[in-house]
């Protein structure tokens, strides 16, 4: 079961954030939350271009549309903060596209800037999410070995198989049924 958290505020770096033309500089800023809801990271953004005339007579605010996306954890490496008074959530993907179509997204990687205000909400929601990618990870490794315990049909099962296969001794070719592989005590 996997544990829903606050959404917090975060923003994101958008590289070459800012442009100056001869009449004009434009900024370009994302906001937006996160959080963890049902077993999948929630990114809402907003993209938001500031257009300011330099005889500084007029600004231009274009609001781009809220978006968005749910990245389920089995798609996720890992998460992250780091920072003292910008706290950073460092988001890695398990796929480089994941991220496609979000400013400021780096190949597998996503850097969320959060307040310093909001620095605990950040680290409690890092911590949710590497708890609950560390409880994936464990029911993966349990699914493998329930597997591996419990051998299809025509599999071999424990203590099956030719001589030499079984636990505790190689018969001729092993060579060590009295001690450990390469122990000439025997």
């Amino acid at each position: 079961m996997h544990q829903n958290t606050r959404r917090i505020p975060i923003s994101i770096a958008v590289p070459q954030s800012e442009e100056l033309t001869a009449t004009s500089m434009v900024e370009e800023r994302v906001q937006g939350l996160l959080g963890l809801e049902d077993g999948e990271v929630v990114l809402q953004f907003q993209l938001t271009t500031t257009e300011t005339r330099l005889d500084g007579l007029s600004v231009n605010v274009d609001s781009g549309d809220v978006e968005e996306r749910r990245f389920p954890l089995a798609d996720m490496a890992s998460a992250s903060s780091s920072g003292w008074w910008t706290r950073k959530i460092h988001l890695v993907a398990n796929d480089m596209t994941l991220f496609e179509g979000i400013p400021g997204a780096r190949g597998e990687r996503l850097i969320l800037k959060v307040a310093r205000r909001n620095r605990a909400l950040a680290d409690d929601l890092v911590t949710a999410l590497s708890f609950a990618l560390s409880d994936l990870g464990h029911a993966h490794l349990d699914e493998r070995i329930r597997r591996l315990e419990s051998p299809a049909d025509g599999a071999l099962g424990p203590g099956e198989g030719e001589p030499g296969d079984q636990e505790g001794g190689g018969g001729e070719d092993g060579g060590w049924e009295d001690g450990a592989p390469g122990d000439d005590r025997g």
